[in-house]
């Protein structure tokens, strides 16, 4: 005897967004709170377009590049919390 087993793949994302929201949102926001405080951030959470929750701190600095570059901010903020640093090529 066999069964077929059929997944809702839409279903199971929701679950895993709704799952894990409040906790990327919460580490988003750990991660903002680790920059100096005369830097300013912006964050943002979402869904990107394969449907996975994220969380994005950007520095808000027109020489924002340059401080990272220079004293790698978030590389080290991400550090602190024991995450790592990846660029993000996807709009949100």
């Amino acid at each position: 005897m066999s069964f077929k087993i059929e997944f809702d793949d839409a279903a199971i994302m929701e679950a895993v967004r709704n799952a894990h929201a409040a906790t990327i949102a919460e580490v988003t926001e750990k991660v903002a709170g680790e920059i100096p405080e005369d830097v300013e951030v912006l964050t943002q959470t979402g869904v990107n377009d394969n449907g996975r929750p994220y969380g994005l701190v950007t520095i808000a600095e027109p020489h924002g590049m340059l401080l990272q570059a220079k004293h790698g901010y978030l590389t080290k903020a991400a550090s602190a919390l024991g995450l790592t640093v990846s660029p993000y090529g996807g709009d949100g």
